[in-house]
């Protein structure tokens, strides 16, 4: 078993999950801390996040193209994404 110092989370890597598996990533990493193990968790700054927001994204790969919806829940803080996929003519979303 592995046993840390300290743990760093950086940028956007926590909180992709709902509330049960971000909490469950959180006691993870209690687990794994020694007694007075430090953990670090950087989180994005909101007023530049809420000031550069774009409500949809849409990258173009030759015929292919990507496109996400973006809607910011204020009641949250999370960034709710739906995501649209059309390649070689066929269209997924989810």
């Amino acid at each position: 078993m592995f046993v840390f110092y300290r743990v760093v989370n950086c940028f956007t890597a926590y909180g992709y999950f709902d509330d049960v598996d971000n909490r469950r990533v959180l006691a993870e990493v209690a687990r794994v801390l020694r007694p007075g193990g430090r953990f670090l968790l950087e989180v994005i700054n909101y007023p530049a996040l809420m000031r550069d927001y774009h409500s949809a994204m849409v990258v173009r790969r030759g015929e292919d193209l990507l496109v996400d919806d973006h809607r910011f829940d204020p009641l949250t803080g999370r960034n709710v994404v739906e995501r649209i996929v059309v390649r070689d003519g066929r269209v997924r979303s989810g």
